[in-house]
């Protein structure tokens, strides 16, 4: 950016994620702060709460402005060029740029760094996702483990521990030394196992009653809808537990993929999601109250639409041996919805492309 627009300072701020959302780079940091340009021009005490202003006025409208740059005396030093860093979905920082010239275009800059900017939400968005597709495969890893931890080790224990209670009890025959030996085997062997079960409990998602994924997809529609001022419905029936990572990773695209439209072309102010999960299908439904647009847009040039994401949330769809539609009416709104069988997903004999 300081290369491209020939500016002293050139400053890139992503704020920390709200609402409890992942954040953008690491799970323990907040702000991402960088400045690039020399120490002695534009001193940090000369811009740091002109940035903090900017941001404060950016993230509830997020639109350039440019701010007067003054010395501790109230002298003009120059300006300070802003621009958010955000995504159709929300404003995740800004990217200033300071000059003390007075023939530069502020608007030429301000281009320059508006493209630069939507780079960056690029990249902020697809570490978003990558980060969420990563929890959900430690999730998957999680239950496999608990899951066989249960079928083998457990139940093995479990024969031990009353195996030994049958020995035990023939008490006739045994020496009072050996019964006393077999009996501590045993206390240890129970404590083994009970602490088997809690390390079974701590792992495994579905023993502890934990919602993750729906609890993520929560977090996301509250700060969808809080950044864009919309009123966001999301009911959910069934549980989990019967999504494979494939069809949690398809659910979490299709959602984001169809929110996004809804906002960004359908211009509506109410979303409501369903999402039905169950052992043998799992169905989704996305239905706004925005402009929508004719039928005949789908059928007649599928090639119009190809910005709107519909074909890629068709693939994942098909790829998962579900069926895909999509109704329209202008002025009535726009309704998505998908239906995957759960079994054949769940038990990992479909790959996704």
């Amino acid at each position: 950016a300081r290369s491209l627009t020939g500016c002293e300072k050139i400053i890139f701020w992503v704020d920390q994620m709200g609402s409890g959302e992942t954040r953008p780079m690491s799970e323990e940091g907040g702000s991402i702060y960088s400045v690039k340009g020399k120490t002695s021009v534009f001193p940090e005490e000369s811009w740091q709460e002109s940035l903090l202003r900017a941001w404060s006025e950016i993230k509830d409208n997020p639109a350039p402005l440019v701010q007067l740059i003054e010395d501790s005396e109230g002298h003009p030093l120059g300006q300070m060029v802003c621009v958010p860093v955000k995504s159709w979905a929300r404003c995740y920082g800004i990217m200033a740029a300071l000059h003390s010239h007075k023939n530069y275009s502020g608007e030429e800059i301000q281009q320059k760094l508006t493209f630069l900017s939507r780079l960056s939400a690029l990249a902020i968005e697809r570490n978003l996702t990558e980060l969420f597709a990563d929890k959900l495969l430690l999730l998957e890893e999680q239950k496999r483990i608990s899951n066989e931890i249960h079928d083998s080790i457990s139940q093995n224990l479990f024969s031990i521990v009353y195996g030994l209670e049958s020995v035990s009890k023939r008490s006739e025959v045994l020496r009072s030394g050996l019964k006393e030996q077999i009996t501590r085997i045993q206390e240890v062997a129970s404590q083994t196992a009970k602490d088997l079960r809690f390390l079974i409990y701590r792992l495994s998602p579905r023993k502890r009653g934990d919602e993750t994924f729906v609890r993520e997809l929560r977090k996301y529609l509250s700060g969808l809808a809080n950044i864009n001022e919309i009123v966001i419905d999301f009911d959910v029936k069934g549980t989990e537990e019967y999504l494979s990572e494939l069809m949690r990773n398809a659910f979490y695209r299709i959602i984001k993929e169809a929110t996004g439209n809804s906002i960004r072309h359908g211009h509506c102010g109410e979303i409501k999601i369903q999402l039905e999960m169950t052992p043998f299908t799992s169905s989704l439904k996305i239905e706004d109250d925005g402009v929508g647009f004719p039928p005949a847009t789908l059928e007649d040039s599928p090639a119009s639409i190809n910005g709107l994401g519909i074909a890629n949330m068709r693939e994942l769809t098909h790829s998962l041996q579900g069926t895909f539609a999509i109704l329209s009416t202008p002025g009535k709104g726009t309704l998505v919805s998908c239906q995957i069988p759960t079994y054949s997903a769940y038990k990992g004999q479909v790959l996704a492309r």
